[in-house]
Parts: structure tokens; sequence; C-alpha cells
């Protein structure tokens, strides 16, 4: 985009509907690693949600690991700052959802 600014790029290259397509798969294919383990584990739910944690931790720590890659940060940082996000958005959600039950 900066490019494109400055005149470098005489147009921009990318397709919306590719862009939005992309984007929700790997949302989809993102919400997967908290959703099969109930699957898996339909007759516990409890060991479900233990699964699930530990499933989303791994999925969280790879995230990180390949977001190190774009952002030039050290792939342990990179993923404890995945980490803690995503920890922090699932906290206020819990809460906001406290509140409104």
């Amino acid at each position: 985009m900066v490019a494109l600014e400055f005149g470098v790029l005489e147009k921009e290259r990318r397709q919306p509907c590719l862009a939005g397509l992309t984007s929700g798969g790997l949302f989809i294919l993102g919400s997967l690693s908290s959703l099969i383990p109930f699957y898996i584990c339909v007759d516990n739910p409890k060991h479900g949600l233990y699964l699930a944690i530990i499933f989303t931790t791994i999925m969280l720590f790879i995230v990180g690991v390949v977001k190190s890659f774009a952002t030039r940060l050290s792939w342990l940082y990179s993923s404890f700052e995945t980490f803690v996000i995503t920890g922090l958005g699932g906290v206020v959600a819990y809460f906001i959802g406290t509140l409104l039950s």
C-alpha cells in the first residue's frame, strides 16, 4: 500500500474476492482446533474442553511462529505475544458473556 501511495506501483494487484475467501477459509481452519475435540469427545464434554485447550494452544503457537517470519521478531516472542493477546480476548469475552447471561 505504501508503494502504491508513493507511485512505485501504478495500480493495486489485490483481488478482493480472493482475499475475502482466503481470510474466511483461514478463519474456519483456525477455529477447527477448538471445535474438533468436542466432536471427538461427544460423551464427555469436559475431556473435549481439555483437548480443545491443548489443540488451541498448539495452534496459537504455530500461528506465532508463522507470524515471526513476517514481523522479523523472535519466534518465541511472537508466539507468546499471540497467546497473550488471544488469551486476553478470551477473558474479556468470558466476562462479557457472564455479564449478559
